[in-house]
């Protein structure tokens, strides 16, 4: 049995990116319930946070704008500080950080972390950690996803150069989807 059908995806440009950024999306069914999955990878470096609060700002008028009887999930490298999360662009009601509601584990917060992955390093000597990369739900209607689990992916070097995948820590997270009346387990 399938466990995703497409029913239709895109793109959406951020008109005012000057590193060709935009937003992507798929609409269908997943094991059965309606969603519609997006990601994306915002203007980088802190000089750019004005466009980037704009591109953020983006992201959640369209998981407002998605019909209520579809879960949404988003999640991508936002390259936002926490300083602009709470002033700038601060998280719409409705819309969960999959991090928060799965327990804000200490271990799972810096996406970025020089001060363990040495694919970046800066000469000062002070390694920065920021949590760059998030995760997003908003719950449909009738709810049918509910979030598990949070955790990192790519910590491991790689056996070959003994570097790690990327300089950002991926994320995994695991839901439990109701299907026709049931729930299962998924990641």
């Amino acid at each position: 049995m399938d466990t995703v059908e497409v029913h239709s995806s895109g793109v959406i440009l951020y008109p005012g990116s000057r590193m060709r950024r935009n937003l992507l999306y798929l609409k269908g069914r997943v094991r059965g319930v309606l969603m519609t999955l997006m990601t994306s990878h915002l203007e980088s470096s802190a000089q750019n946070y004005i466009e980037r609060g704009k591109q953020l700002a983006k992201v959640y008028k369209e998981m407002a704008e998605v019909e209520p009887d579809q879960t949404v999930l988003f999640g991508g490298d936002l390259n936002v500080h926490d300083w602009e999360m709470g002033g700038g662009t601060p998280i719409p009601p409705g819309v969960l950080d999959l991090w928060e509601v799965t327990g804000r584990r200490p271990e799972t917060r810096f996406t970025w972390d020089l001060t363990i992955n040495d694919n970046m390093q800066y000469p000062e000597g002070n390694q920065p950690r920021k949590r760059f990369d998030r995760m997003y739900i908003r719950h449909s209607s009738t709810p049918a996803v509910e979030p598990l689990n949070f955790r990192f992916i790519g910590t491991d070097r790689l056996p070959s150069c003994q570097r790690f995948i990327s300089d950002h820590w991926g994320l995994l997270a695991s839901f439990r989807v109701k299907q026709h009346g049931s729930a299962c387990s998924k990641s």
